[in-house]
C-alpha cells in the first residue's frame, strides 16, 4: 500500500521555517517525500491545507503530520494501518522542547530531553501526527469551519473515534520543536468563539455516543457531513 506524508503549513516566521526544514529532512531520511499543503489567503485553516496536499496524491495511507513535530517509531504506526487498522496515533506523551533544546537538536541531531514545562504531558488524539487509510479521511476529514488555531485537532479525534473506533495508539513520545506560539486568548482556548462553539457540538455528540446512545453517533455523523463537502470559501462564509 502506498503512503503519503501530508504536512499542512503556512510560513509565519523563521523559527517555523527552520522547524519545517528539519522535519522535512527527517521524513526524507525515512524514505518519504512529504507533500506540503498550503492555505493561501484568508485565515489559516488546517483542513484546507491538508486538502491541498491530499489533492496531489492518490496514496492509500495518509500521515497527517504537523510541521514542527518528530515521532521516533513512526514506522511502527504506519505498519499497523498497513496491516488493517483504520487509523493510528503513534504517540502519547508530548515533549515540548525549549528554544535552547530545539537549537541543540538542529545542530547535533540529538536532544537532551529539556522541556518547556519540565515534564511531558498527554497529547490530544487527532493532533501532532495521525496515520489513517485514505477512505477513512475522506469519510471523516478535518472540519474546515475551524479557522486560525484551536480545537480542530480535538474535534477531529472525537469524530474519528465515534465513527471509526478507537485508534491503535503507540506509547512513544512526540518531540515538539520550539517556535513562538500563535495568538490565542490563553494557552488552551482558541482565538475564535465560533471554534469553541463548534468544538462543544463535537464534544456533546462524543459524550452521547460514549454512553451508548444511538443519537450520539447519528449527531456526529450529521456534524461531519455538514462540513465534509464544504470548500474553504463556503466554510468561511
Amino acid at each position: 500500500m502506498s503512503v503519503a506524508v501530508l504536512i499542512p503549513y503556512r510560513a509565519t516566521d523563521h523559527h517555523r521555517d527552520r522547524a519545517l526544514a528539519h522535519v522535512t529532512a527527517w521524513w526524507r531520511s525515512l524514505g518519504y517525500d512529504p507533500i506540503l499543503g498550503t492555505c493561501d489567503g484568508g485565515p489559516w485553516v488546517k483542513a484546507c491545507a491538508v486538502g491541498n496536499a491530499l489533492a496531489r496524491t492518490d496514496a492509500d495511507i495518509l500521515v497527517v503530520a504537523d510541521a514542527d513535530v518528530l515521532v521516533p517509531g513512526i514506522e511502527r504506526a504506519i505498519a499497523l494501518v498497513e496491516q488493517g487498522a483504520p487509523w493510528a496515533v503513534p504517540h502519547v506523551k508530548i515533549l515540548r522542547l525549549t528554544e535552547w533544546a530545539t537549537t541543540q537538536l538542529y545542530e547535533t541531531g540529538g536532544h537532551d530531553g529539556e522541556m518547556e514545562k519540565g515534564c511531558p504531558y498527554v497529547g490530544v488524539v487527532g493532533g501532532g501526527m495521525v496515520i489513517l487509510r485514505r477512505d477513512i479521511y475522506e469519510d471523516c476529514p478535518l472540519d474546515p469551519r475551524f479557522a486560525l488555531w484551536g480545537r480542530e485537532d480535538e474535534s477531529w479525534g472525537l469524530a474519528l473515534t465515534v465513527l471509526h473506533g478507537e485508534p491503535q495508539r503507540l506509547d512513544g513520545p512526540l518531540w515538539h520543536l520550539w517556535h513562538p506560539h500563535p495568538p490565542r486568548l490563553n494557552r488552551r482556548d482558541p482565538l475564535r468563539p465560533e471554534s469553541q462553539e463548534l468544538y462543544l457540538r463535537y464534544l456533546r455528540a462524543s459524550r452521547r455516543a460514549g454512553r451508548g446512545l444511538p443519537d450520539g453517533r447519528e449527531a456526529m455523523r450529521a456534524l461531519v457531513d455538514e462540513a465534509r463537502h464544504l470548500t474553504c470559501a463556503e466554510a468561511a462564509a
